[in-house]
């Protein structure tokens, strides 16, 4: 993944059934451009409407950051 240059918001739910934290280390560590882990606790695979009182607010705050 070396060639994603773009900022990657890397998340998932700590009680993913389909992902682990290991697949989310081996991203946010593969790009070359800026990148952040959001790891949800007590969540499973859709965090965004598991916990999106949450996740929504690091959403536009990693935007706000990183798309100016």
């Amino acid at each position: 993944m070396p060639n994603v240059v773009a900022p990657c918001l890397v998340i998932q739910g700590t009680d993913d059934e389909y992902g682990t934290v290991r697949q989310v280390e081996a991203i946010v560590g593969g790009v070359s451009g800026p990148a952040r882990p959001l790891l949800v606790p007590d969540c499973r695979h859709v965090p965004h409407l598991q916990a999106g009182d949450r996740v929504l607010p690091a959403i536009t705050n990693f935007i706000s950051e990183h798309c100016r």
